[in-house]
C-alpha cells in the first residue's frame, strides 16, 4: 500500500500551482492520501474522500478543508472532531484497508495570534490540540485496527532547542510510546527536517519513503511543505523503515 502526505498550502484546482500539484497526486498513484490544506478537488479519479468539519475559526469562501483523506477503497467508522473541546476543523479519522487512519492538521504556533479570532496566545492551539488529541488516540489504540496518524503536525520532533518546550512536551505526551513516528529527525533526502509526520502502530511499517517538494523539478513553487510518499506493509517490527530519496516528478 502507498501513502502520500502532502500540505498543499491552499493551492487552488486549476491555478498553475494546482495543476503541477494535481498532477504530482496523479502520477504517485497512491492508494491512500493525506492533504492538508486543501481542496478536495485536488484529488482526481474514482476513490472516496472524507474531511474534517469547517469549524477551524476562519472563514473560507470556497470549499478548503484543513485535513482530508482519500482512499481507493470506502471508508467506515468515521471520526470528526466537532471542536466542542480541541481545537475545531482539524481532525478526520476513519477504517479504510483494514487501518484505523487519523488525519490532523495541528495549529502553528501562531494560530488565532494574528489572523482569525486573534484572541490566543503564540502555542496556545497547538498545545490544546495536542492535549486533547492524546485521549482520542488512546481511545483508538483500543480497538483492533492498526492505526496510523498522518498529516500536518507543525513542529519538527525532536525538537532541540525548540522555541517552546511546554509544546515539544505536549507533543510528547500526545504521541502513545507504542506509536513510532518513522518520519522524526533530520532527514538527508529533504536536505533538513519535516514538520508533515506519521507515526504507526504495529504491525505496520514504512518502507522506500520518496520526498518532493517544496519546489518541482524545474525550480517552480509546489508548496512552503516537503510531502513524501512511503510504502506501508506489515511485519512485527517497524525497523525496516528507508529513506531511498526524492521523487523524480
Amino acid at each position: 500500500m502507498k501513502l502520500l502526505n502532502f500540505n498543499t498550502a491552499w493551492a487552488k484546482p486549476g491555478s498553475a500551482i494546482g495543476k503541477r500539484v494535481g498532477r504530482i497526486l496523479a502520477k504517485a498513484d497512491a492508494d491512500l492520501i493525506c492533504l492538508t490544506e486543501a481542496f478536495p478537488a485536488l484529488v482526481s479519479g474514482s476513490g472516496h474522500t472524507i474531511t474534517c468539519d469547517d469549524r477551524s475559526g476562519h472563514v473560507y469562501p470556497d470549499d478548503r478543508k484543513k485535513v482530508l483523506l482519500w482512499s481507493r477503497e470506502a471508508w467506515s467508522d468515521v471520526f470528526i472532531s466537532d471542536g466542542s473541546e480541541m481545537p475545531g476543523g482539524r481532525l478526520v479519522s476513519g477504517v479504510t484497508q483494514g487501518l484505523r487512519v487519523v488525519g490532523v492538521c495541528i495549529p502553528w504556533h501562531m494560530a488565532h495570534v494574528t489572523s482569525g479570532n486573534r484572541n490566543r496566545e503564540p502555542w496556545e492551539d497547538h498545545i490544546s490540540y495536542l492535549k486533547h488529541l492524546a485521549p482520542i488516540l488512546e481511545e483508538f489504540l483500543t480497538r483492533p485496527e492498526p492505526l496510523m496518524v498522518v498529516g500536518d503536525w507543525n513542529q519538527r520532533i525532536p525538537t532541540p532547542g525548540g522555541p517552546s518546550k511546554e509544546a515539544h512536551f505536549a507533543m510528547i505526551a500526545a504521541i502513545p510510546e507504542v506509536l513510532e513516528i518513522v518520519t522524526q529527525g533530520e532527514i538527508s533526502a529533504t536536505g533538513g527536517w519535516v514538520i508533515d509526520h506519521l507515526a504507526l502502530r504495529p504491525p505496520l511499517k514504512a518502507l522506500d519513503f520518496k520526498f518532493f517538494g517544496p519546489r518541482d523539478d524545474d525550480g517552480r513553487p509546489l508548496s512552503d511543505h516537503v510531502g513524501y510518499t512511503v510504502e506501508l506493509g506489515f511485519a512485527e517490527s517497524l525497523h525496516a523503515t528507508r529513506i531511498d530519496g526524492r521523487m523524480d516528478l
